[in-house]
């Protein structure tokens, strides 16, 4: 296996910082492992940038990790053409030889698309960094030391029609909502800027973007401890944030693999710490199952779990929105949490799922030792229970509490025991956010449907319906209040496990006050988001329920707590979404002030029977892949 960097940087129109992030991603990459090819000044041109990425594809293998960074400007603006099925909305990486000849000279993020799509052929250990605006505005440093935005204004889309009539947009390449084969870090969302500054680095300072120099802190202060990505993420997130609120980086796709790896890490029901103003507090609001008076130990740096210890107490005192104010108790000569490190709450926000053993009491014995020392699972011996076990000829059989059978029987040892065990911690998950009821938002703020995609068009569903594995479907957001609110859309699948479908914005689709947001909708075209599959553990015998959850709340929030993970190397692979994922959606994404009465959240649930057959007749659209899970 080898390791292969793209490194990008455009240091033009007024950025000065953009060859100090080159050098220390070419360093943070050479630790690594990587072969870096560096591309700044001419070679950062739109040829030089293409053919880059044409020898990255070209030489990776299957297993190989691949990196693409790029560090210069963004650029955002409304599609002045909209011939039919494209975006409605335009976004480019901005290479050095921008404007040169009179002609458009961007890449745009179709054509990223295409490419990626190519290199994902090769290898899924794919990993994206940019360190670039995603937002259309412009604004200027009042001062040399002040933060310098990285966009260009929106009248760079006055030379793009011409481009456009001359290159025909792949947009088959495009993904309808998220890539589950590749890791992006950006540096913003969709309609913010990113910023470089004057930052200290080894004693003075250097201009650098601020997502460049707080990932590199960020690994620096982890050492070679092994992080995933939404660990990382989370830490640089809070160093961004410190310095330039309105710039909140965000990581996509599948955020719980190790850095530059497929390999899945652990995922636990872990928050984050920070300080707000200085007062420590956590990013925790009543959805993700604060109280006043829960009690969370926080982590050490680069933690994931509490096999490391406790590096501090936090007790919930006062919850402002999506906020959570603590007060921290730290042992006595130990040095206080850094922000960006995770606590875990010692009591869990949801109830524990029951179980019941059933059989012999020598056969059954190594199980309960196994089940009984877990946060996530309560042994009932009688009385009623959610799940129970039947511990019958060495094997192992899980059923729910309507007595159908959930999974393949195990054998009755180690291994099968720790899988058993896995799968009712993940029931126990979704069961919780299945119940999950509404906090504060009444059912009138937002109009909600569902239904599956047959040739292009909606078919609306009602509760209680079957689907059949190979159908597409779609759900449809309309905000009524005027005020944002920030949506997430689930799936809790046939073997429990909850997957975020509107992957692309981890922290909540934003939809503004009297617009309206479709999953499954793409530049305007409805294809549904699919096909539905049925998971190799779960028996096909029978069809069985499966859910559609959507959280609309006042406030940005971590969805991606709610997830459990996917198996990485397991069900179908689709084209990878276009490179700059968020940019095609042109969704805004700002941050809303904190106040003492948001954190308010409403829910819907859309229960359905999937059915392990094929419809026998209809058709639907070829779109993304939605495992039933």
């Amino acid at each position: 296996m080898k390791r292969r960097a793209l490194v990008l940087g455009s240091q033009i129109l007024g950025l000065t910082g953009v060859h100090n992030d080159v050098e220390a991603m070419k360093m943070i990459l050479g630790r690594y492992g990587f072969a870096v090819d560096r591309r700044i000044g001419s070679d950062a041109s739109r040829d030089g940038i293409l053919d880059g990425y044409r020898r990255l594809i070209a030489d990776s293998r299957a297993d190989d990790a691949a990196v693409v960074y790029y560090s210069g400007h963004g650029a955002f603006a409304v599609n002045p053409t909209r011939r039919p099925n494209q975006p409605k909305h335009l976004q480019c990486i901005v290479p050095t030889d921008w404007g040169a000849g009179g002609g458009f000279r961007g890449i745009l993020h179709v054509e990223l698309s295409a490419l990626m799509a190519e290199l994902t052929a090769r290898t899924k250990n794919v990993t994206v960094i940019l360190d670039c605006c995603h937002a259309a505005q412009m604004s200027r440093a009042a001062e040399p030391s002040a933060l310098t935005p990285r966009a260009l204004p929106r009248a760079w889309a006055d030379g793009v029609d011409e481009f456009l009539a001359q290159h025909s947009l792949d947009l088959s390449q495009v993904h309808v909502e998220s890539n589950p084969d590749a890791v992006r870090l950006a540096a913003t969302q969709a309609d913010r800027s990113a910023y470089e500054a004057l930052l200290p680095r080894n004693g003075e300072l250097i201009r650098m973007g601020l997502l460049t120099r707080a990932l590199q802190l960020a690994l620096e202060e982890c050492g070679d401890a092994p992080l995933a990505w939404r660990t990382l993420a989370l830490r640089v997130r809070e160093l961004v944030m410190n310095q330039a609120m309105e710039q909140r980086p965000e990581v996509e796709g599948p955020a719980d693999r190790l850095l530059f790896s497929t390999v899945l890490a652990p995922r636990s029901d872990a928050v984050v710490f920070f300080y707000d103003d200085g007062r420590p507090s956590l990013r925790a609001g009543r959805l993700l199952g604060a109280r006043p008076g829960a009690v969370f130990d926080v982590l050490p740096l680069g933690a994931t779990d509490l096999e490391a210890g406790s590096a501090a107490e936090a007790t919930v005192v006062e919850i402002m929105g999506n906020v959570s104010r603590v007060a921290l108790h730290v042992a006595s000569q130990a040095q206080p949490p850094q922000a960006g490190t995770l606590a875990i709450p010692r009591t869990l926000p949801f109830p524990c799922a029951r179980v019941s053993v059933r059989g012999d009491a020598k056969s059954i014995a190594p199980l309960l030792q196994t089940l009984q020392t877990s946060r996530f699972l309560e042994l009932v011996a009688d009385g009623p229970n959610d799940f129970e076990v039947v511990v019958e000829n060495q094997r192992l059989t899980l059923f729910d509490d309507n007595k159908g059978q959930i999974a393949h029987s195990e054998p009755n040892d180690a291994g099968g025991r720790q899988n058993t065990r896995a799968r009712l911690e993940r029931w126990a998950k979704a069961l919780a956010l299945r119940d999950l009821q509404a906090g504060g938002l009444p059912p009138t703020v937002a109009a909600v449907r569902w239904g599956r995609v047959v040739n292009g068009k909606p078919v609306p569903l009602s509760a209680g319906e079957t689907l059949h594995v190979g159908d597409f479907v779609y759900v449809t957001i309309e905000n009524k209040t005027d005020v944002d609110l920030y949506a997430a859309i689930f799936d809790i699948g046939v073997r429990g496990a909850v997957t975020l479908l509107t992957a692309a914005t981890p922290t909540g689709r934003k939809i503004a006050p009297g617009a309206g947001y479709t999953l499954g909708e793409r530049f305007g075209v409805l294809e549904g988001l699919g096909p539905l599959t049925w998971p190799e553990e779960v028996p096909t015998t029978e069809a069985r329920r499966e859910s559609i959850l959507v959280i609309l709340a006042e406030d940005w929030n971590d969805f991606q707590s709610f997830e459990t993970p996917r198996d990485s190397t397991r069900g179908h692979r689709t084209p990878l979404e276009a490179l700059l994922a968020s940019m095609r959606q042109g969704t805004t994404r700002e941050i809303p002030a904190s106040r003492p009465d948001g954190g308010r959240y409403d829910v819907r649930v859309f229960d359905f029977n999937l059915s392990p057959t094929p419809r026998a007749q209809g058709a639907s659209l070829n779109a993304s892949t939605v495992e039933a899970a």
